[in-house]
């Protein structure tokens, strides 16, 4: 067993440049609540953007024979997924990015990631070529898992639907997908609230039960995790059949993970 890291932040960058895409990590310490939504990684091996951690990608590159050793000691909770288009899905400034999610760094990460059996959380919102992009990624390692974060900020259930028909390695988590924390005009764009699944959601859901996880992401204070969670319960899972809930609540992160 390695170290649990508990309250420490992930940030990754992927930054285009004349000579292709450089990719830079820092770990920080956070002292807000935002780790609750936090992917556990065991096993020896986490999830590869935060293997990154303290390396220096270089353009296109990531050293397998770097991130080994730091793998091998690790047990991570992190906060983190990799942005590759988070232009109007953030409101943090340093993450208001947009890059080829097909890049040869990110599908470095995405190789490595398949190596280790572990699954590689993207930010990726729906955009036209950024849609393309994450076909084309997945499309890359088929061993590999992709993770939509947010299944893809504001992708319809119909995207997702032929991303999934097409890509038996495409997957997605459902953090920011309910009302709390979608708001205002936001709220369009949710798949749930606390009252019951919204639009054709539930039978994608169903169609796809091993595709699926819960999320919380980025919440400050207990109050808004308590609404939160209570959204999933109550507008998600108890109104999918218990077979498809318990995969969703708790069995597809224990098998992607390799939690068992």
């Amino acid at each position: 067993m390695g170290r649990i890291l508990t309250n420490y932040k992930v940030h990754c960058k992927i930054i285009p440049g004349s000579h292709g895409h450089a990719g830079s990590c820092a770990m920080y310490s956070s002292n807000r609540f935002g780790w609750f939504r936090s992917f556990v990684m065991v096993s020896g091996v986490g999830l590869v953007y935060v293997l990154v951690v303290g390396v220096t990608c270089g353009q296109g590159q990531v050293s397998d024979a770097v991130l080994g050793p730091v793998a091998a000691k690790t047990i991570s909770i992190a906060d983190a997924h990799f942005h590759v288009n988070a232009l109007t899905t953030t409101k943090d400034p340093s993450a208001q990015i947009k890059t080829r999610a097909d890049s040869p760094i990110v599908k470095t990460l995405f190789a490595l990631a398949g190596k280790y059996n572990r699954p590689l959380n993207i930010h990726a919102q729906w955009d036209s070529d950024t849609a393309r992009e994450i076909e084309l990624l997945a499309e890359s390692n088929r061993s590999a898992r992709l993770v939509l974060a947010h299944c893809g900020s504001f992708a319809t259930p119909v995207q997702i639907r032929g991303v999934f028909e097409r890509h038996t390695n495409v997957s997605c988590d459902l953090s920011v997908r309910g009302v709390p924390p979608l708001q205002g005009r936001n709220a369009i764009h949710a798949a749930f609230d606390d009252r019951g699944i919204r639009g054709s959601w539930k039978n994608l859901i169903e169609d796809y039960p091993d595709r699926f996880i819960v999320g919380v992401d980025n919440v400050y204070s207990w109050e808004g995790y308590e609404n939160v969670i209570r959204s999933i319960r109550f507008g998600l899972l108890a109104n999918v059949s218990p077979a498809t809930a318990e995969k969703v609540a708790h069995k597809n992160a224990q098998a992607w993970f390799r939690l068992e």
